[in-house]
């Protein structure tokens, strides 16, 4: 019977070369003290979040400075028009004014005016409230370039104008209708009052009517010598 053969490291299967690394191993000291570091630092920024709870920590980026509007605010556009809203109607269809960059509903115009103003809103655009300084230079080039504007280039001032004067209109017939109302109201009021006096009045000729018969048939009586009461004696 043959003795049995000392046991060979077995080699991994589908490779020709294999390296006994049984042995002790070499370490790169400063690779795994980067790595340390590393996630030292991505464990301390974990731990704020954790901390911070909605405020997560996020590396500040300078942020541009208040650039102006590029586009016509028409804040009357949907003035006077009636609107159908239900449960299932969109956030910018609810009736009021729709911010998409900031996903936000504002109900009237002054505070709608007031959001777009606004840092929040100013954030979310990426910029700062710090407005650039003009220099003389830029100042002469805008008046220039506003002297150069043609007549036909500025229908749109006119335009404006012509919305502003409709607005103004508008607001004069409302007036209007409301004090016609107020006046219509009033003259129901004295209506009321002058017949609330009438009746008074035929009340209180009734009860004089009334009063007079009644000394009249005393009268009568005190002269017939008949009794003119129930009193005893």
């Amino acid at each position: 019977m043959e003795a049995p053969k000392p046991s060979q490291p077995k080699k991994p299967a589908g490779k020709k070369g294999f390296v006994d690394q049984s042995a002790r191993r070499d370490w790169d000291v400063e690779k795994y003290a980067q790595l340390a570091a590393d996630r030292e630092i991505r464990e301390r920024e974990e731990q704020m979040r954790k901390e911070l709870g909605p405020h997560a920590f996020h590396p500040l980026k300078p942020r541009d400075p208040l650039q102006p509007r590029e586009f016509e605010l028409d804040l009357a556009q949907r003035l006077g028009r009636r609107e159908v809203v239900t449960a299932s109607t969109a956030a910018a269809e609810s009736g009021g004014y729709y911010c998409k960059v900031c996903d936000c509903l504002i109900k009237d115009s002054q505070n709608y005016l007031d959001h777009l103003n606004g840092k929040k809103h100013q954030r979310a655009l990426g910029m700062s409230m710090r407005v650039v300084k003009s220099s003389v230079e830029s100042v002469r080039a805008r008046l220039h370039a506003h002297k150069k504007t043609k007549p036909n280039e500025r229908a749109p001032v006119n335009a404006e104008n012509t919305k502003l004067s409709d607005f103004e209109s508008r607001v004069e017939r409302i007036r209007q209708e409301e004090s016609r109302r107020k006046e219509v109201k009033r003259d129901r009021r004295r209506a009321a009052a002058d017949t609330v006096d009438k009746a008074q009045e035929a009340e209180e000729g009734e009860k004089r009517a009334r009063t007079s018969a009644e000394q009249e048939e005393l009268d009568q009586l005190a002269a017939m010598g008949l009794p003119t009461g129930f009193g005893s004696s």
